[in-house]
């Protein structure tokens, strides 16, 4: 009799295989796990040293027709906008959005299926109107061009917008959940009606109900680079309409900002973006749209990058001047010219990157967008001159805590900061399990920390309330950190959990265990899944 095939398992025939580029979709997931919502070394850690038998078990299970995806794991983050208060005096409860992350070969095959369909995405993509997500140069890494790049581009064009129509309205629409309600087989008819291959297009459908389960074949998972893709793609017929309609638009994946000449124009234009939405199953987000003067669009969207250029190139001015006072002429030599052309332009960036975060009183509206241009900044120079503001913050701010940790990160010197995070792991503030895993994050950084600190992490894995981003991260810094008598308790309760991803955590932690411990335990682990002998594999090169 015939093996039965899964409704749950699909393939992609041999010869499309064949011409899938398996090597640059691991490198550009390695990219993108870089800005992942969910910290997961044991998963990174196999596109680094494990790439080639992964992608072979990808390529065998796909040309036999039995590739079945594994479930997404995905974890609450919160959002920087809040609910209302009324009456207004202190802050309401944070809204959050699903944050997800694939195992290995679900990643790579998503990742590949996206880099098949980015040249035809782009060259159907009015970059004249949509200004995010464009496709980086041929075969890169970096799949698309940086994001201060493209957000640049667009206030440019938005900016010359209101040049061209001064006594315009702006209306900026917001859609909400986007991401969430995306009508998956809407998008794989876009992307037939494109060229997409057939063979690849049955796949992606697949792939895309399989890890989002029963939700009637709608969403994308949030914060990878092929759902980045999908997602910006899906509204190109959003920018076609009012480019067909001759009115001037520019869009930033879901937020659009749209020129009407006057207020009944405004009200003509959000009833035909409304129900052009409404026929890709989205709708507007009636709390974050608005419509605005054209000149008020420099205020309600300030050009930080112009911001920041001003403030370089006043510095890099007056410096260039105290050189020409204290230059002791005809003694430098070449290289030490260069030296202190560098060390100049340095200069110069550090102290715009001071001056534009000493700005952000100035814009209320946009805390975060500052802080998200300057903190990366700040930490690249490995300056703390954001610290005491970051620690003052850090409870208030649950949306930017990836980003305060990854700071902070920096600094695992400074007492002060220790104790701050090693005490907010207690703190019954943190709601988000989210964000003590990126406290965690940040400890394993260190060189050493409290036993307090291992005790808490243990307890943290041991906790099945907790999820399992969260305790996977304890569980690795516990085994770092920890004595043998630590490891050794981590090691025992490896069986307590069914969990691939959290087994694979400790089979991950296990690098930093004692070697006697450490070859028993990667032994007697490894071939419990295929997820284990990648995770195995990549750790066999690695020092503890």
């Amino acid at each position: 009799m015939a093996d039965k095939r899964s409704t749950n398992e699909f393939g992609i025939d041999a010869v499309a295989l064949n011409s899938l580029n398996w090597d640059l979709a691991a490198k550009r997931v390695l990219v993108d796990i870089r800005s992942d919502f969910i910290y997961a070394p044991h998963i990174s850690n196999v596109f680094h040293h494990a790439a080639d038998d992964l992608t072979t078990a990808v390529t065998t299970e796909l040309k036999s027709g039995r590739f079945a995806p594994n479930r997404p794991v995905t974890i609450e983050v919160p959002k920087s906008s809040r609910m209302q208060v009324l009456p207004p005096g202190s802050r309401g409860p944070s809204f959050s959005r699903p944050g997800s992350i694939l195992l290995p070969k679900d990643r790579l095959l998503y990742q590949v299926l996206a880099d098949n369909a980015a040249p035809l995405i782009e060259q159907n993509t009015d970059r004249q109107r949509s200004f995010s997500h464009r496709l980086s140069i041929s075969n890169a890494p970096e799949m698309f061009e940086s994001s201060r790049a493209s957000w640049n581009n667009l206030q440019r064009t938005l900016n010359d917008l209101s040049g061209a129509h001064p006594k315009s309205y702006v209306v900026k629409a917001d859609i909400a959940n986007c991401f969430e309600m995306i009508n998956q087989h809407t998008l794989i008819n876009h992307l037939d009606a494109i060229g997409y291959p057939s063979t690849l297009k049955g796949a992606l459908d697949a792939f895309l109900v399989l890890v989002t389960g029963d939700r009637n074949s709608r969403g994308l998972l949030q914060g990878m680079f092929p759902s980045d893709l999908f997602g910006n793609f899906y509204l190109n017929p959003i920018d076609e309409h009012f480019r067909d309609l001759n009115i001037p638009s520019a869009r930033y994946v879901d937020d659009i900002y749209i020129f009407v000449l006057s207020l009944r124009r405004a009200e003509e234009v959000t009833r035909l973006l409304t129900a052009k939405l409404r026929d890709y199953d989205l709708g507007l987000n009636e709390y974050k749209s608005k419509l605005l003067r054209s000149e008020s669009l420099v205020i309600e969207e300030p050009d930080l990058e112009r911001l920041f250029d001003d403030a370089f190139n006043e510095r890099l001015e007056q410096l260039e001047e105290d050189a020409e006072i204290d230059a002791d002429y005809g003694f430098q030599s070449e290289w030490e010219d260069d030296d202190e052309e560098a060390a100049r332009e340095s200069d110069a960036e550090l102290h715009a990157t001071e001056v534009l975060f000493d700005s952000i009183d100035d814009f209320p509206a946009h805390v975060e967008k500052i802080e998200r241009f300057c903190l990366p900044l700040f930490a690249a120079a490995t300056s703390d001159y954001a610290v005491q503001y970051v620690l003052e913050n850090f409870g208030a701010r649950p949306a930017m805590t990836q980003i305060y940790c990854a700071y902070l990160a920096k600094f695992s010197e400074n007492k002060e900061i220790t104790i701050a995070l090693e005490k907010a792991l207690t703190d019954d503030e943190l709601l988000y399990d989210w964000q003590r895993m990126w406290i965690f994050a940040a400890l394993m950084r260190w060189k050493k920390v409290s036993d307090e600190v291992i005790r808490a992490a243990l307890r943290t894995y041991t906790d099945g309330v907790r999820h399992e981003a969260l305790r996977a991260v304890a569980a690795i810094l516990a085994a770092k950190h920890g004595s043998f008598t630590r490891q050794k308790q981590l090691a025992d309760s490896y069986g307590h959990t069914s969990s691939t991803y959290l087994q694979t955590a400790v089979l991950y932690a296990a690098r930093y265990f004692q070697n006697a411990l450490r070859r028993a335990s990667v032994k007697s682990w490894s071939a419990h899944s295929q997820t284990h002998a990648f995770v195995a594999k990549s750790i066999s090169t690695l020092r503890r």
